[in-house]
């Protein structure tokens, strides 16, 4: 099996033509196939920091096409219930990124020494 990442390729099919000469283990090979490339927004979480009761998520698009306005949901434990924020990411040019700040306003003692 041999993997081909080519980055940059516009959306579209592509004909491809490969050739083995072989070696003393394996015979010798040629194939002819097509391959549609489809290009997509593919938006990946980079960074992750906490500042307090908020996060500070940094989202950049992998993809070679704008992405469009997304929502993404974080979940958290309290107790023994999953909660859930929402955040809207704004729609991004292919390699730029942008910053999602998303509070949590957990209810924490606060412990005075007197």
């Amino acid at each position: 099996m041999v993997v081909f990442k080519i980055s940059g390729l516009k959306s579209g099919k592509y004909n491809l033509k490969l050739f083995y000469e072989g070696d003393k283990t394996y015979l010798s090979s040629k194939i002819y196939k097509t391959q549609t490339v489809k290009n997509i927004a593919d938006l990946a979480i980079s960074k992750i920091k906490r500042y307090g009761n908020s996060y500070k998520i940094l989202i950049k698009n992998q993809g070679s096409v704008s992405s469009k306005k997304t929502k993404i949901k974080v979940f958290y434990k309290v107790g023994k219930k999953i909660k859930q924020r929402v955040a809207i990411v704004k729609a991004l040019k292919p390699g730029k990124y942008t910053i999602v700040n998303i509070k949590f306003f957990l209810s924490i003692p606060i412990i005075k020494n007197t």
